[in-house]
């Protein structure tokens, strides 16, 4: 997925996860806009780095996402998150 969605990683630290990701047309759907799953599979990648920073392992329990704007080809999407809560298994994070 990283090298066919063009996908940049910030270097991972603890509790803190940031993807960026410049929409192609292997993410387009019929209307030329990406797919909202396409932009979803973004926004849930910087929690699960942020939840899984070096050494540790933790799995999500929900996610949503709100689509507000529809995201078009050459358009770049950031997902940025920071873990609130790292139980056992279990991270909170607050994503944007």
């Amino acid at each position: 997925m990283r090298s066919d969605w063009e996908i940049e990683i910030e270097p991972v630290r603890e509790g803190y996860g940031w993807i960026v990701a410049t929409v192609n047309e292997r993410m387009l759907n019929g209307y030329g806009t990406a797919y909202n799953g396409a932009l979803f599979t973004i926004a849930d990648a910087a929690p699960a780095y942020a939840c899984n920073s070096p050494g540790r392992q933790a799995v999500a329990h929900a996610a949503s996402v709100q689509f507000l704007d529809p995201a078009r080809p050459g358009e770049r999407t950031v997902a940025e998150a920071r873990e609130i809560i790292l139980s056992g298994r279990s991270g909170t994070p607050c994503a944007r």
